[in-house]
Parts: structure tokens; C-alpha cells; sequence
């Protein structure tokens, strides 16, 4: 199981976090935009125009300055500074989420690991031979019959446990693989 620390750097691809890096653009282009339309649009014109009665042609040309003494776009700049700074705030939530969501994943995984690993190396090898021994006792007239039934009904609740656990790890390693996008063998 590679470390927590070198599945980090993957969160970046999640769909959860990665939308966000649309988003953040997104309201830096809508800030931009309100900071543009701030700025008065000078329009020129210029043309021919002819006159009817004499016939006669002349040049026109026009300019327009509008003067910004009302509208400053002061509120829809404040307005995308503010989408901006949610925009960047929500993003940081997601990466937090999701690296909560890694980390619980990741202990479940590491838990169930090492109880798999305990329960393999030494509960089910000792509940082996304990319903060893009490079959040959039983053989040899030294135990009950009901002390091999309950060494075997320990044994058979050692290998439930275990295959509980190990469905357990392999959830868990899906969820792992879910998250940062890449099979668990791969990071590295």
C-alpha cells in the first residue's frame, strides 16, 4: 500500500477537485469583463451623406465619448472580485474534501491490511491448531466431543473473519483506486 503522501498529488485529477479549475477561470474571466466594462466604449463614425434638394455630397464624421460620472461598474467589479475569491475558497474546500475522504480511505485500508495480515499469520494457523489437537485428544479419549466442536467453530469463524476482512481491504482499495484515479500498484 503506497503512502498516503504519494497519492496527494493525485487528488488534482479528481472530477471534484478538477472542476474547479474551470470554475476559478471562469469567474477570473467574469472579473475581467466587469473590469472592461468599466472602461466607456469610444465610437467613431464617419460617412457620405447627399443631399436631395442639390444634389450635392458631404463628408460626415462623428465621434462619442461617454463620460463614466454614473456608472462605474463599481458594483459588478466588487461582485466578481467577491465570485473570484469564492470561486478560490470552494476549490480549496473540494482539495480538503476530497483529501479527507482519501485519508479515511486510505486507514480503512491500511486497518483491514494489517488485521488481515494478523488474522492470516496468527489466529488462523493457532485456531489450526488447537482444532488439531482436539481431534487427536478426541482420538485418544482426552477430550469431548463438543471441545472439537467448539475448536472447529472457532476455526470456521477465524476464515469468516477473515474473508470478511479481506472484502473488507479490497473495498477499500477500490475506493482508494476510485479517488486518485490510478490502481494502487501503480503509485508510486
Amino acid at each position: 500500500i503506497p503512502p498516503l503522501e504519494k497519492m496527494a498529488p493525485l487528488l488534482d485529477e479528481m472530477p471534484e477537485v478538477a472542476r474547479w479549475a474551470d470554475e476559478f477561470a471562469r469567474a477570473g474571466e467574469s472579473a475581467a469583463l466587469a473590469l472592461a466594462v468599466r472602461i466607456p466604449n469610444i465610437i467613431i463614425s464617419a460617412g457620405i451623406s447627399r443631399f436631395e434638394e442639390d444634389g450635392s455630397h458631404a463628408a460626415i464624421a462623428g465621434l462619442s465619448v461617454p463620460l463614466p460620472l454614473f456608472d462605474r461598474n463599481d458594483g459588478g467589479i466588487s461582485a466578481a472580485r467577491h465570485q473570484v475569491k469564492r470561486t478560490e475558497h470552494e476549490q480549496h474546500a473540494a482539495r480538503l474534501r476530497a483529501m479527507t475522504y482519501l485519508a479515511e480511505s486510505h486507514g480503512r485500508l491500511l486497518a483491514a491490511w494489517a488485521e488481515a495480515a494478523t488474522i492470516k499469520t496468527e489466529l488462523i494457523p493457532g485456531a489450526q491448531r488447537a482444532f488439531d489437537a482436539a481431534q487427536t485428544g478426541y482420538v485418544e479419549g482426552k477430550y469431548r466431543y463438543l471441545d472439537v466442536l467448539d475448536t472447529q467453530r472457532t476455526l470456521a469463524e477465524a476464515k469468516a473473519r477473515y474473508l470478511d476482512v479481506l472484502a473488507t481491504y479490497h473495498k477499500a482499495a477500490a475506493e482508494v483506486e476510485r479517488i486518485t484515479g490510478s490502481p494502487l500498484n501503480t503509485i508510486k
